[in-house]
């Protein structure tokens, strides 16, 4: 986990252009790795990604591609993603791609999957609660980010 911190750390700072780019090869080395524990790899890279990057960003560079392993064959891949999509909530929610995850993994195979998804709902009517302090959060990581784009233009 710590390396996938210190990649995230490393694509949060570098150009937006940049960023697409990394994340592409990322994406195509990790999240369709050909070994389960590469997939695993990615979803906790993207966890830590939630927290560090804005909420347009992060939806732009990560959350399509982590949502999709909701279908991903192996279920600890499956589980990973169940077990942070309450961390991924306030970025994703609104997202067609979030509420199809969790509905799919709603209807899992394996019982760990939808014991982890079970209540998601009653936390995301909580998340609205919380919304005013996550929309400053998420403005200040924007405001940021642009500030680096610009002091990278200059």
């Amino acid at each position: 986990r710590a390396s996938m911190e210190g990649a995230i750390a490393a694509i949060h700072y570098v150009s937006s252009a940049e960023q697409d780019e990394i994340c592409n090869q990322f994406r195509i080395e990790w999240a369709q790795g050909g070994v389960f524990w590469m997939r695993i790899a990615y979803l906790d890279s993207v966890r830590n990604a939630v927290d560090v990057f804005s909420k347009s960003r992060f939806r732009r560079l990560f959350a399509r591609h982590a949502l999709k392993l909701a279908g991903d064959p192996v279920s600890n891949v499956r589980l990973r993603l169940a077990t942070y999509l309450r961390s991924f909530a306030y970025a994703c929610q609104d997202m067609d791609a979030f509420s199809n995850a969790v509905e799919y993994l709603k209807d899992d195979d394996d019982e760990d999957v939808v014991e982890e998804v079970v209540g998601i709902e009653s936390y995301l009517e909580k998340l609205d609660a919380r919304r005013a302090k996550l929309d400053a959060a998420d403005q200040q990581k924007a405001k940021a980010e642009d500030e680096f784009e610009m002091r990278r233009r200059q």
